[in-house]
């Protein structure tokens, strides 16, 4: 027997579950701030977040200080919330970073401690070039708990993400912004020997394409 086929069929197998389980935890705890968080990606008050992010990100890249006052008004967070940026270019990740538990609870500060993460610190890419800050889009993705699921594939992408974690405890966090695909998931973990699934609600705040 192949060995790689049967670690593939495992794989497919623990990612069978169903629709119902995401219904249930799509309005677990904290579901009220996550909602004001959507209302708030539908304002114009995003795009002030995201030029915010956008002046630190030059600062971080090209060492243009950053005059910006803030992000303005932002809705509720106390530490609860998951929170990641994503840096893309040309549709392809070139950082992500972020977490669901933190060092505190202003989320102004921790939002640029993630912004040089997602810059400097993911290991899966190399750092962004200042020649590339023009062509570099951001996604601010705020989430809620992970709940464990049995199946991804019928999972909503577009407003859920993915954590997986294997034996070791080693985990894979996946926002919307960065799954393609169900399919691309499971080749990012093909040969992980999974221990635990889990999806959690999330809310994206993107630039327009540049």
């Amino acid at each position: 027997m192949n060995p790689h086929a049967n670690a593939r069929r495992i794989v497919i197998a623990l990612l069978a579950v169903s629709f119902a389980s995401i219904a249930i935890f799509a309005h677990a705890r904290d579901g009220d701030a996550l909602d004001a968080w959507a209302r708030y990606a539908r304002s114009a008050e995003a795009a002030r977040l995201l030029a915010w992010v956008r002046c630190h990100m030059r600062e971080e890249v090209a060492g243009l200080r950053c005059s910006s006052p803030g992000p303005g008004p932002l809705p509720e967070f106390r530490g609860r919330l998951g929170v990641f940026i994503t840096i893309t270019t040309k549709k392809t990740v070139r950082g992500c970073y972020g977490a669901f538990d933190h060092a505190g609870d202003d989320i102004a500060s921790l939002l640029r401690e993630y912004l040089r993460g997602a810059l400097f610190s993911d290991p899966r890419t190399s750092p962004l070039g200042p020649g590339e800050i023009d062509a570099a889009r951001i996604i601010v993705t705020v989430a809620d708990r992970p709940v464990a699921i049995r199946d991804i594939n019928m999972l909503d992408i577009t407003r859920y993400g993915v954590t997986i974690t294997d034996e070791s405890d080693r985990t894979l966090v996946f926002v919307p912004a960065e799954i393609k695909s169900v399919a691309h998931v499971q080749r990012r973990i093909a040969g992980m020997r999974i221990a635990h699934i889990a999806a959690f609600r999330a809310i994206t705040i993107r630039e327009r394409s540049r």
